[in-house]
């Protein structure tokens, strides 16, 4: 019987792994480019032209606790691409205005994920620290020795 639960035990831990680790990868992806770029580029930014916002949408977690949005746009050439940002607190109320480093065309962000970047940031230093803690959890029930 404790060799069942044990399985069990690792099965779950397993999954951990990959459900934090799918989490992980998810920040560095979506979440850290973005807000690398507006740190780097806050004081540049401009008003985008050129650039039309297609949709906006905003998904609200745990009823006010966190928000992410995502807003659509179609530059100039027609190729349509998309910005979003994760932060703490209710979801805004507006999609604000996209902005654009003048020398950077690649470059985008919007004004109200550059008004939430300490709010993004913090959001996002705890949500990979836990995320990592977690995997770290998981890897230790997962290689633990079985009790004698």
């Amino acid at each position: 019987m404790a060799a069942t639960v044990r399985g069990a035990d690792r099965v779950r831990a397993l999954l951990g792994v990959v459900l934090f680790s799918a989490a992980i990868w998810y920040l560095f992806t979506a979440q850290y480019p973005m807000l690398v770029s507006d740190w780097t580029y806050r004081d540049a930014f401009a008003p985008a032209t050129g650039v039309t916002v297609t949709s906006a949408r905003c998904k609200v977690w745990g009823a006010v606790l966190a928000h992410e949005c995502t807003i659509g746009y179609q530059d100039i050439r027609g190729q349509t691409r998309q910005v979003s940002f994760g932060a703490f607190g209710p979801s805004p109320d507006y999609a604000g205005r996209l902005l654009r480093v003048p020398d950077r065309p690649d470059v985008l962000t919007n004004s109200v994920a550059l008004s939430e970047l300490v709010n993004r940031t913090v959001f996002a230093v705890l949500m990979g620290s836990f995320s990592v803690w977690l995997v770290a959890r998981c890897l230790r029930r997962l290689f633990a020795r079985a009790p004698a």
